[in-house]
């Protein structure tokens, strides 16, 4: 959600109720004092049911699961660097000794 500041600090009112209407819009609802925050069920698309927003939000934690395999930890990347070149070039020296033996 955004106010610009210009708008906002025009018209504080306006910018604050631009905010609270966008928070409910999708989902949210303000609490005061002595009021219990009731949970509500998460904003869909039109046509849209729970079902399918969560088998998205399922699919898409995969992929970004997916991704994290690749990537490296510190300790790897870390133990990696210390073997450095040396070691790249002993391999590439055994390459290019079997490919021309």
């Amino acid at each position: 959600i955004r106010v610009r500041g210009s708008e906002f600090f025009r018209n504080r009112d306006k910018g604050l109720k631009k905010i609270q209407r966008r928070l409910q819009e999708i989902g949210f609802a303000p609490v005061g004092p002595g009021e219990k925050s009731k949970p509500k069920k998460p904003a869909l698309r039109a046509g849209q049911t729970e079902e399918s927003l969560l088998k998205r939000v399922i699919k898409r934690a995969e992929l970004i699961r997916n991704r994290w395999k690749d990537i490296p930890t510190p300790s790897a990347a870390r133990k990696a660097a210390a073997e450095g070149p040396q070691n790249k070039a002993a391999e590439g020296r055994k390459k290019r000794s079997a490919t021309t033996a």
